[in-house]
């Protein structure tokens, strides 16, 4: 009774309609149907799940496209320090703007958001329209114009690195210690 009388609310209200793509409880897809028991959304890898009506009026649900269907995703690259940062932000707007399924208006933006442990972090901010394209393809596509570019234009991706630094006012001492059968291999250094 309580989904037939969310169904009824549903097809009233209009929170959805079939097409619109929502996000529910983690689940992303496409409604496909709506019924009076129950909903379809077909999820992203092509299954279809079938949603008691009332979990959608009772739970926090997402509508991607309720009045506008361009969504803004994000990518995050960080670059090695000593990058010309200005160079970056360039390189990376021109490819955006080249790849034929990101929009053009909002125009994509590209941010310098932090200096990272091992890298200075940039985003770049685009806006698709998720009906009509995969924002993951975007996404990796994006990406691997990204790599190629940066290869091209000597730009260094960063990577976790760590400096070791040592004492050498004095000798570095090493001792090395049996193995016993018990106790797993240890090296001592003083």
């Amino acid at each position: 009774l309580k989904n037939f009388v969310c169904g009824i609310i549903i097809l009233f209200e209009r929170p959805f309609r079939v097409g619109d793509v929502l996000d529910v409880a983690g689940q992303r897809g496409t409604v496909s149907g709506i019924g009076i028991r129950s909903s379809v959304l077909q999820l992203w890898d092509g299954t279809e799940t079938l949603i008691p009506n009332s979990a959608l009026l009772e739970n926090n649900l997402t509508n991607w496209t309720y009045t506008n269907r361009v969504v803004r995703f994000t990518v995050t690259v960080g670059v090695a320090y000593g990058s010309d940062t200005r160079r970056v932000v360039q390189l990376m707007g021109e490819i955006a703007e080249r790849h034929g399924v990101v929009e053009k208006d909002p125009k994509p933006q590209v941010l310098f958001t932090n200096f990272g442990e091992s890298a200075l972090n940039f985003e770049l901010r685009f806006w698709v329209d998720v009906v009509k394209a995969n924002a993951a393809q975007v996404s990796s596509d994006l990406r691997q114009m990204i790599a190629g570019t940066f290869a091209e234009h000597m730009i260094v991706i960063a990577f976790p690195q760590r400096d070791l630094h040592l004492d050498v006012v004095r000798p570095l001492q090493v001792q090395v210690v049996p193995v016993s059968a018990a106790s797993p291999p240890a090296i001592e250094t003083g």
